[in-house]
């Protein structure tokens, strides 16, 4: 496990190294292989060898028509809402959070906040936290933003750079740092994955959070000497590190706060080379050793109680219920897998709980629900079972609520790093495969290892 690591460690290491900070705010290094849509996870999965060298061939060409796309089709708006003031007096805590457009005037200052829950309530209520918000819908204007009320004036900074001509110039510009990095790669799949990563510098995420950079870091030195603390619900996304930069940059202290589960694979957690925190908040033991493997200081990891869940304390999951993640990808996988189990009568399913922010597709709910209806007629010899499939923290909540149910984890895939019985939580899980399918049933070996509930 360690050595996969160190294969995304280096990799990502090198990037910086030739392309500067251009590689770091690029998705192609956000290694999050829960997440289908980023370049970084696809990336992270080919260098671990799940895709062949032909592949990762054709997932260059593929990001650099896109970006190529993207800069002459496509008009996405970035907008980013900055507070007119951050003097001392006036504010004394800022988070960052992601709101859609919808959302952006009524629900940005709500509490508890669906991140932190209540661990700002005093400064809320005394008018001293902020809101720093990023809203990635596709809007053609600021026109219908409408009145932004926090109790002070905000202003609106918008930004769409999509031309052909910055892409070009940037791809020629990063091309000698290119050389550099397929001299210092070794072997073909390496050197691929480097071009992946030159094609995605100019995509459409990576440019938005360069300038959100440098947007954000003028924009502080308005504010002279006092920048209050910084709170990110963190996740190591590009935009994210383009903040935490921009505040270690105006002398502003940041802090990460660990809001969910770590998942089968935390490849998106390696500790980056530049926008790194002053500290990380974690609310399960199992993290402080995860993080140490992935690059993080012991100093910079505190515990403190899982915040994010106190709204959710005496909520069970659905018993014979099929939870799904906010990506699901392909899910024949995990549906062949859950239907041997439940024609074997080890399992009974009984509902489906697509994410609410993403939902299902159509084509797979209409197999998922006709095996609800096959499971009604087939007897159960197991106990009951709540099942989650792919990337999904529904699991881990369960084992640390101690409910007397089964918990399953349907992988995503047969990748050893699709699946929580991996050597990463061997520690903390114990697992055991159902007989003749890819299930897997879990059971905590540490308790409070993934969210500490006694805490609260």
């Amino acid at each position: 496990m360690n050595r996969h690591l160190k294969i995304l460690q280096d990799f990502r290491r090198a990037s910086f190294e030739c392309f500067g900070d251009r590689a770091e705010f690029s998705d192609a290094v956000w290694f999050a292989t829960w997440s289908g849509g980023a370049p970084g996870g696809r990336l992270a999965r080919y260098l671990l060898g799940q895709y062949s060298t032909v592949l990762g061939m054709l997932f260059f060409f593929q990001e650099f028509a896109k970006t190529i796309f993207q800069a002459l089709l496509r008009s996405r708006k970035m907008l980013l809402e900055f507070p007119a003031v951050l003097s001392g007096a006036d504010c004394e805590v800022v988070i960052q959070s992601w709101k859609s457009f919808e959302q952006s005037v009524d629900a940005r200052s709500a509490m508890p906040d669906r991140f932190f829950g209540n661990c700002f309530q005093s400064q809320f209520e005394n008018g001293k936290l902020l809101n720093f918000n990023i809203l990635t819908d596709n809007v053609s204007s600021t026109s219908n933003l409408g009145p932004l009320t926090l109790g002070r004036s905000l202003e609106t900074f918008s930004f769409c750079v999509s031309t052909l001509c910055l892409v070009i110039a940037i791809w020629i510009k990063n091309f000698w740092p290119l050389l550099k990095l397929l001299s210092k790669m070794n072997g073909v799949r390496s050197r691929i994955a480097a071009s992946v990563v030159w094609a995605c510098l100019p995509n459409q995420r990576s440019r938005h959070a360069f300038e959100l950079r440098k947007q954000t870091s003028q924009f502080l030195r308005r504010q002279g000497d006092s920048v209050p603390p910084l709170f990110l619900p963190y996740e190591t996304q590009p935009e994210q590190l383009a903040l935490a930069q921009a505040w270690k940059e105006n002398g502003g202290r940041v802090t990460g706060y660990l809001h969910g589960t770590m998942l089968t694979f935390p490849g998106h957690y390696i500790c980056p080379q530049i926008g790194q925190l002053d500290e990380i908040w974690i609310h399960g033991n199992a993290y402080f050793d995860a993080l140490q493997k992935c690059g993080w200081d012991k100093d910079l990891i505190k515990k403190v109680p899982a915040f994010r869940f106190r709204a959710m304390v005496g909520k069970a999951a659905e018993i014979g219920a099929i939870y799904f993640p906010y990506w699901s990808g392909d899910l024949r996988y995990p549906l062949l897998n859950i239907k041997s189990a439940v024609q074997s009568g080890a399992i009974r399913v009984r509902s489906l709980k697509p994410h609410p922010s993403t939902g299902l597709p159509a084509s797979i709910r209409v197999q998922f629900e006709q095996l609800i209806q096959a499971s009604s007629e087939i007897r159960v010899d197991q106990n009951e079972s709540v099942i989650g499939v792919g990337p999904i923290s529904v699991v881990l909540e369960e084992l640390e609520r101690a409910t007397k149910f089964n918990v399953l984890h349907a992988p995503i895939s047969s990748q050893w790093f699709d699946s929580f019985d991996n050597q990463f939580w061997q520690q903390y899980l114990d697992c055991r495969r159902l007989p003749g399918c890819d299930l897997v049933e879990l059971k905590l070996k540490s308790k409070n290892a993934f969210i500490d509930f006694e805490q609260l």
